[in-house]
């Protein structure tokens, strides 16, 4: 609804977040009513379906390029973050700019929950693509193997790292 105060909860920086099991990762009290987000799609329309949308390989959110298999944090929900690679980025029939993203879960979003092995910044890789609104997106973050993510000498913002797949079936 236009101009009703709205509120997530979004992380920024890693040093903002507190981890311990009796608090949700990444919980970072952020409001949205600043300014509507201003998305679109960027470059020629790769191509048109007979349901009038329109794909493309790249969007712009408030001013920052969003690209195919980028990962990106995104929303969902009142205070829900997640992680995910965009995999398609279309506009419907209606002119709304969506992603299709695919998946990935921390260990606290699973079955089996959190184990005293999981590590704060563990993603599990899976097989789930989700669809959400342009403007659910957060901002970008890196994705790594446990490898790559141990040989770094830096962690830049919300970097995380895989460890397994994730069979949510």
């Amino acid at each position: 609804v236009k101009g009703a105060k709205q509120v997530r909860f979004l992380c920024y920086t890693s040093t903002e977040m507190s981890f311990n099991e009796s608090s949700p990762e990444f919980m970072f009290k952020f409001p949205l009513d600043k300014e509507e987000s201003q998305v679109e799609p960027l470059g020629p329309c790769q191509y048109q379906n007979s349901g009038g949308e329109k794909h493309y390989l790249q969007l712009k959110k408030d001013g920052e390029v969003f690209s195919l298999d980028e990962t990106i944090l995104f929303a969902s929900g009142v205070d829900d973050i997640h992680v995910g690679c965009i995999h398609c980025i279309w506009t419907d029939k209606f002119d709304q700019l969506q992603v299709e993203c695919k998946r990935f879960y921390r260990p606290r979003e699973t079955t089996e929950g959190v184990k005293p092995f999981h590590g704060k910044q563990e993603v599990l890789d899976s097989g789930n693509f989700v669809i959400c609104m342009a403007e659910d997106i957060v901002q970008k973050c890196t994705v790594e193997t446990m490898e790559e993510y141990k040989c770094r000498t830096s962690w830049p913002e919300n970097s995380f790292y895989v460890t397994a797949f994730y069979d949510w079936f």
